[in-house]
């Protein structure tokens, strides 16, 4: 449950997980871009690929669907070259 109330911020709404994601950004900005995007991605991609992101039915009811939504919007954005 503990790690259900830590990945909710991935099923906030867009504009909450924007800014989530560019303080994400922020707090790596000593990281080149390219290693950024790279290292990102995979994150994405590792949470994408679960088959649950939340253990809690409860988490995964309220934020399953908007968390994959979100993440995937963010790697699509970071694939796109001119991102970062």
């Amino acid at each position: 449950m503990i790690v259900d109330i830590d990945l909710a911020i991935l099923g906030a709404s867009p504009d909450v997980y924007a800014a989530y994601a560019s303080n994400v950004r922020r707090e790596y900005s000593w990281v080149a871009p390219d290693d950024y995007r790279a290292g990102r991605c995979r994150v994405l991609k590792g949470f994408l690929e679960r088959d649950r992101i939340y253990n809690a039915a409860c988490f995964r009811e309220a934020y399953d669907m908007q968390a994959r939504e979100n993440m995937q919007l963010e790697l699509d954005r970071l694939l796109d070259e001119n991102a970062l």
